[in-house]
């Protein structure tokens, strides 16, 4: 009796028929056309954690695309990195990375400098991302085999053009500046939406409590407080309204239990806000009423 193969869950991923078109003709097309489906696939974090094994949600195409054609790839990639949306950012960045060999000296693209800056820029103020600093670190190391003897990024070193990790504290004012004094004013949801949304959270109109209410970017966020019960792990869940400039708002929560460190702070707040800002969001949808 043969023993079954394991399968690994990218093994099943979606887009298998695009990366085979990418071995054949390199097209910017194609290359997003493959990257959106496998966000969708990923939840738009690029590490799958898969069993016992964590790998890169574009692995495959690594493994299928020779190097000759992934080189093609690349310039078309800087295109496509500098229109995705903020939450898709750290994804387009690891793809990118991927992209370049680190086995051996290639030609730099043309242009290549001051998409590298710009992006720089970019990473900088996503900085407080998970991995994120990672990721950039490695393409500030590998874009050095991407050789122009007129280069004049060629001076810094890889280490001197990494982030500096508190860099984006430039960017956002930290901790995020608080108006609960405002309580709900200038909340465009439906209220009886809202209080019947919260309830399904759990949390009864009497138990509930407002403890931050504040912005980023053009995106609103309310935050409330539920108490967690005695005897138990659980020590609270912490309740947040989105509502962005346009379009409906949306709900999400974290818990926060007792074994670990993190508690309920302007601090720990701001920086959850801000990796829910810039990650891929997982709300409650509220229907405009």
């Amino acid at each position: 009796m043969t023993k079954k193969q394991f399968k690994f869950a990218i093994d099943s991923a979606p887009g298998k028929h695009l990366i085979e078109q990418l071995a054949v003709e390199t097209t910017q097309v194609g290359l997003r056309q493959f990257f959106d489906v496998r966000m969708t696939w990923c939840g738009g974090y690029p590490l799958v954690h898969d069993y016992l094994v964590t790998y890169g949600a574009f692995d495959d195409l690594m493994r299928i695309v020779s190097i000759e054609k992934r080189i093609d790839l690349i310039p078309l990639m800087l295109n496509i990195i500098v229109s995705v949306s903020d939450d898709s950012f750290h994804a387009a960045l690891f793809l990118l990375v991927d992209l370049i060999p680190d086995d051996r000296m290639l030609p730099r693209p043309s242009g290549f400098n001051e998409s590298f800056l710009l992006l720089r820029l970019r990473a900088e103020r996503l900085g407080f991302l998970a991995n994120l600093s990672c990721a950039w670190d490695t393409f500030a190391r590998k874009q050095r085999l991407l050789f122009d003897a007129d280069d004049p990024l060629r001076r810094y070193s890889a280490k001197q053009l990494q982030l500096d990790t508190n860099r984006w504290k430039d960017f956002f004012p930290f901790p995020l500046l608080n108006f609960t004094k405002g309580a709900m004013r200038g909340c465009n949801v439906s209220f009886a939406t809202l209080r019947r949304e919260i309830g399904k959270l759990g949390a009864n109109p009497g138990a509930r409590r407002l403890i931050y209410a504040t912005t980023i970017d053009d995106v609103r966020y309310w935050v409330w407080e539920i108490p967690g019960f005695t005897d138990i792990a659980h020590l609270t869940r912490v309740i947040y309204l989105r509502v962005p400039l346009e379009g409906t708002g949306g709900l999400g929560y974290w818990d926060l239990y007792r074994q670990f460190h993190e508690r309920v702070s302007a601090e720990s707040i701001s920086k959850r806000l801000l990796n829910i800002e810039f990650s891929q969001r997982m709300l409650t949808p509220m229907a405009q009423i």
